[in-house]
């Protein structure tokens, strides 16, 4: 982490201290962006709330408002916190009023994970197919092209989603990435196919789309690992699906009793839930 938790600190005290409107544009910002680095390394949901309030403030300062940039950093954390609907309206703000963004093909993407996510698979399948032959970087054409068979798969288009799926892997064989005596039918049915594909989502910190893939890799394992059901759990919580998260780390700690990682994880997730679920039942604490 570096300087990184001592600026994130003093940012942070400098806001609390300070009034709100005294503090520019690009100090939210800047607050919003430590922050949120701060929640990607340590999974500390505290951080990620605190980067969505920095982001809001940050989009009330005039000199933000035509700045595509702070608009696109606002929607991944809104994406991240799981307010899906407000991402996509700032995407499509994005799209509409500035065209020429040089982000443009990571904010098609971002809008198609949203859109699968949200079951309107028709649109977010055409924006995966649109940045197929540009896909942001670090991901590359083999992971915007699984999201097309996934995508194909959950609307229920087997035969499409099957002939995305044989593109993909003559692709990897190409690649060198397929054993050379791997069967297209064992290929895909083989949860580290999927497990292959939820990490590179997660080191892309698509953590949506990892959770997607790690699902997929833990229902055609006929018995997951302890790691596996880690990994499941780090994306889960990394998008605030904390219920998920404790079951699956719970998982991963039966058959792993003496990992004390996932034991500490898993208090932390536990308590965040619980907290949650009293908010939801009684309101905030005053």
């Amino acid at each position: 982490l570096g300087e990184l938790p001592e600026a994130c600190e003093v940012l942070q005290r400098c806001a609390d201290v300070g009034e709100a409107g005294e503090m520019d544009g690009r100090f939210w910002r800047t607050l919003g962006r430590v922050h949120f680095l701060m929640f990607e390394a340590s999974g500390d949901l505290a951080h990620l709330e605190k980067a969505q309030a920095a982001y809001q403030e940050a989009l009330r300062r005039i000199e933000n408002m035509g700045n595509a940039s702070v608009w696109f950093e606002t929607a991944r954390v809104y994406v991240r916190f799981g307010a899906f609907e407000g991402a996509l309206e700032m995407l499509g703000k994005i799209v509409t009023q500035f065209p020429t963004f040089d982000r443009m093909n990571e904010v098609v993407f971002l809008s198609a994970v949203v859109l699968k996510h949200l079951q309107t698979y028709p649109q977010a399948l055409a924006y995966f197919e649109h940045v197929l032959d540009d896909p942001p970087p670090p991901l590359g054409e083999d992971e915007v092209l699984f999201q097309i068979a996934r995508t194909q798969e959950l609307s229920g288009n087997g035969a499409r989603a099957r002939t995305a799926y044989r593109a993909l892997y003559e692709s990897r064989k190409r690649a060198s990435k397929v054993g050379a005596r791997s069967s297209f039918k064992a290929w895909l049915a083989a949860s580290a196919t999927f497990e292959e594909f939820g990490d590179a989502y997660a080191a892309a910190q698509e953590h949506l789309l990892a959770a997607d893939a790690y699902s997929e890799a833990v229902a055609r394992a006929v018995m997951p690992k302890a790691a596996l059901w880690f990994s499941l759990a780090l994306s889960c919580a990394a998008v605030r699906q904390l219920q998920k998260a404790v079951v699956c780390a719970q998982n991963a700690l039966a058959l792993e009793p003496d990992n004390a990682e996932v034991r500490v994880l898993l208090k932390r997730w536990a308590l965040q839930e619980w907290s949650e679920s009293f908010e939801v039942s009684h309101g905030p604490a005053s």
